[in-house]
């Protein structure tokens, strides 16, 4: 189980700020993330052996309340890594168990995303930026469940956005 630890932050000048987390998490608008992340075509991990991710009921946290985490095994190799952090203790299994369809409900802005990355990447394209090669990711299979309306609204938003300079990468730091 997720147990919330109030984020601090001290700055080198000496001030310090605490921010509950669902201070942290109110607003999904304000969330500060890269561009590359706007567009991942895999924030789930479905190319990975094993998932875990914080888990919400209802999407978000409500308070301080503990939360937990959850686990998807997608491999026989995941199923030994977790296996194994088990018999370590590094990991505690609760009775609950949770279907991959809950997750729709613990990471709903991670269903958005996805529904929308096929569209996003269209438009990056039409706006003559590089996009990612994808494949078995089920994008235009998440796409079909919006409305076409929906698609051509990400689409434009993100070649308006990448024709802006708004959706490119940071230059790399020296």
């Amino acid at each position: 189980m997720a147990i919330p630890v109030r984020p601090h932050l001290e700055t080198k000048d000496g001030h310090a700020f605490e921010l509950t987390y669902q201070q942290m998490w109110a607003e999904e608008s304000t969330w500060k993330i890269q561009s590359r992340c706007k567009i991942c075509p895999d924030a789930m991990g479905e190319g990975a052996d094993l998932v875990v991710s914080d888990v919400w009921p209802g999407g978000g946290p409500t308070g301080e309340d503990a939360g937990f985490n959850g686990i998807i095994v997608r491999t026989r190799r995941g199923l030994e890594l977790y296996e194994s952090a088990l018999a370590a203790g590094a990991v505690v299994e609760s009775p609950r168990r949770v279907s991959f369809r809950d997750f729709d409900e613990f990471q709903p802005h991670q269903v958005r995303k996805k529904r929308a990355v096929w569209a996003r990447l269209a438009g990056r394209k039409a706006a003559g930026q590089p996009v990612p090669d994808t494949h078995g990711l089920r994008l235009t299979d998440c796409a079909r469940r919006n409305s076409v309306k929906e698609n051509l609204a990400e689409a434009r938003g993100a070649r308006r956005r990448s024709s802006s300079g708004r959706l490119r990468e940071p230059p790399a730091a020296k």
